[in-house]
């Protein structure tokens, strides 16, 4: 039983620092402007038969191709203020810092 919690422990913590890591690059993209390198976020957005719930007004090719409420440096703010708040073991200088090695994983 403790090698399961200990397992989902691990999950969590890695479900949770993915998260905080895309949506910080995200963010940086947004508020810099970047169109030409941009790195897509692993939640699928695109409406398909896997995704029939996804209106068909965020379907939209390039950079753009996002939910919509990614599209909002604000909004991204948010997710990332009440992310960093709930989750107590994320840190948020040591999610910018693993950024690079993050996105170089990817």
């Amino acid at each position: 039983m403790t090698r399961i919690l200990d397992q989902i422990n691990i999950q969590n913590n890695d479900y949770y620092t993915n998260l905080a890591s895309e949506y910080e690059i995200m963010l940086e993209q947004l508020e810099s402007n970047k169109n030409g390198d941009f790195v897509q976020m692993s939640i699928p957005v695109k409406k398909s038969a896997e995704n029939p719930e996804i209106p068909e007004a965020d379907k939209v090719e390039g950079p753009q191709n996002m939910s919509y409420i990614f599209r909002s440096p604000e909004i991204l703010k948010m997710h990332l203020d009440i992310l960093y708040k709930t989750v107590l073991f994320l840190d948020k200088a040591k999610i910018i810092e693993g950024l690079p090695a993050y996105l170089e994983q990817k």
